[in-house]
């Protein structure tokens, strides 16, 4: 008798327990994973790009009539999903944010690589071994939270696409990029751009024709200035080439980012960069 109301027992409790434990996580769950305050809602894409920045404390990088960014090099100190977060950067369109990308461990911003062109075979073990451990734990913090994850791509063309890991939240698409020897880092966006692997509408010859015109400026004294130039700041690292091309993408409207270019373009430890390469990379796109 025992035996059979155990059984029922379980079969008509279990479906309850099964639920309870796939229940949507709410947004002070998700900010509490992250240890920041990226959440006021359920939704990031309906705040203003300000808002988020004043609570999340990242600085305004540039702001254009239809773009901006907020970008944050932070101290040691600064911890994202418990891991020391090396840059923060918020990027919005029309005042509204469009991604929250948070770079980890990194061959750029690694310590022991910054203004060393030629690191040690053992500092470049270090450097793989703190990053394969970083995103393992990483991974296990996400799952303990959303569960588990599926397999996407994010980016278009062979150097700048990047194999990640999924979750969906409320229209929100968190991503983890474990790029080997590269970099780890978590990017947030709407599952939409995630659903198009990042790719983004393309623009006829006619239309971007009209909006470079627009965008040069005749003064009165014969001066002609380029306007509309966003910002990209590289940081204490070399990764001036890939900067410079984040802004060159920006402004013709293409998202971009600089560490994904420093990787197409083969940057070294801590910057250099192959220009041919990286401008090879770019074409796809």
């Amino acid at each position: 008798m025992k035996y059979v109301l155990w059984v029922l027992t379980s079969v008509f409790l279990f479906p309850l327990f099964k639920l309870h434990a796939e229940e949507t996580p709410s947004f002070k769950q998700l900010n509490s994973l992250f240890g920041i305050n990226i959440f006021q809602d359920d939704s990031l894409w309906d705040d203003t790009d300000s808002d988020v920045a004043d609570r999340l404390g990242w600085p305004m990088e540039s702001r254009t009539t239809t773009q901006a960014s907020f970008r944050y090099y932070p101290s040691s100190e600064y911890t994202v999903l418990d891991t020391q977060s090396y840059t923060a950067v918020l990027y919005s369109i029309e005042g509204k944010p469009t991604q929250l990308s948070l770079m980890f461990t990194n061959k750029g911003d690694y310590e022991e690589f910054i203004n060393n062109d030629y690191p040690s075979k053992d500092q470049i073990g270090r450097f793989i071994d703190a990053l394969d451990d970083e995103a393992d734990e990483i991974e296990d913090r996400i799952k303990n939270v959303l569960g588990k994850s599926e397999r996407g791509k994010l980016g278009k063309g062979k150097r700048l696409r990047e194999r990640v890991d999924r979750w969906n939240w409320n229209g929100h698409a968190i991503m983890l990029s474990v790029q080997d020897e590269e970099y780890v880092a978590v990017r947030i966006t709407t599952e939409e751009f995630a659903d198009n692997a990042g790719k983004v509408a393309r623009s006829s010859d006619d239309e971007i024709k009209e909006i470079l015109e627009n965008r040069v400026v005749r003064r009165e004294n014969g001066d002609v200035v380029v306007s509309e130039i966003p910002m990209a700041d590289q940081g204490p690292k070399g990764y001036c080439v890939p900067a410079t091309w984040e802004r060159y993408l920006r402004y013709l409207n293409i998202p971009a980012d600089m560490y994904v270019l420093a990787r197409a373009g083969s940057s070294g430890y801590g910057g250099g960069t192959i220009l041919s390469v990286i401008a090879e990379a770019v074409e796809d796109i």
